[in-house]
């Protein structure tokens, strides 16, 4: 039965995992096969992805989505190092959007902070220490600190989310996905309906990492996606 649950791993199924026990060399296994899916599932996107633009997008007259997406990871490659790509970029990316999938106070807390920091920010990474930096921490931290208040009093709150842990989870990696968009320089509004095809790979990889962060724990999340980021960035 363990061994066709292996097999079934990678599904929106039996989604909290916790009455298996993995050894080190099963969770390998199974991250390497999710390795596998994703690159699998990539390349046939990849052909999906280029029938749109040369049969669609390019016949409307419009110039090639796929490669305002490409100008936009080569910036970012260009601009930021390889700790921030493969370490530091995933980590926060996936506090925001995987953290609270396993919901609890901790959790509910730390990404309302989280989230406060970045509205406060102006939706930006902090570039400098600076008291607007220390400005928007306190505000966060306050936030955070009312929304536990109100988590400690009402416990039903916790269990809603629980409840509803499969919808959370595809909204996550759906969401995830979509805002890539924000990468690219000029979005052409016309075209709006096809750009979600455009970043199925993002939505892809948020899958993967959603599974992997439900049976696996939050750190298996991470390791993946940086390796996704390793991988890309090498190539």
């Amino acid at each position: 039965y363990l061994r066709n649950n292996i097999n079934m791993f990678y599904s929106l199924k039996n989604i909290r995992n916790s009455d298996f026990h993995y050894s080190l060399k099963e969770k390998s296994y199974i991250f390497l096969k999710g390795l596998f899916l994703y690159f699998l599932s990539v390349s046939i996107i990849a052909m999906f992805i280029m029938g749109i633009d040369e049969i669609i997008v390019k016949n409307l007259n419009y110039p090639s989505i796929h490669d305002l997406f490409r100008k936009s990871k080569s910036n970012i490659n260009n601009n930021y190092n390889i700790f921030l790509i493969v370490l530091l970029l995933p980590f926060i990316e996936e506090l925001f959007f995987r953290l609270t999938l396993v919901t609890s106070r901790r959790n509910i807390t730390i990404f309302t902070f989280l989230l406060s920091l970045f509205l406060c920010y102006g939706g930006l990474y902090p570039q400098k220490i600076d008291w607007f930096l220390f400005l928007s921490i306190t505000i966060s931290s306050v936030i955070s600190v009312i929304i536990l208040y109100f988590l400690n009093k009402n416990s039903k709150i916790e269990l809603f989310f629980l409840n509803k842990q499969k919808i959370l989870t595809i909204i996550s990696f759906v969401t995830f996905g979509l805002i890539h968009l924000g990468n690219i320089e000029k979005i052409y509004w016309e075209l709006i309906l096809f750009y979600p095809v455009y970043v199925l790979p993002q939505i892809s990889i948020g899958y993967f990492c959603s599974i992997l962060r439900l049976k696996f724990g939050f750190i298996w999340g991470i390791l993946f996606h940086s390796t996704i980021n390793l991988i890309g960035s090498s190539l």
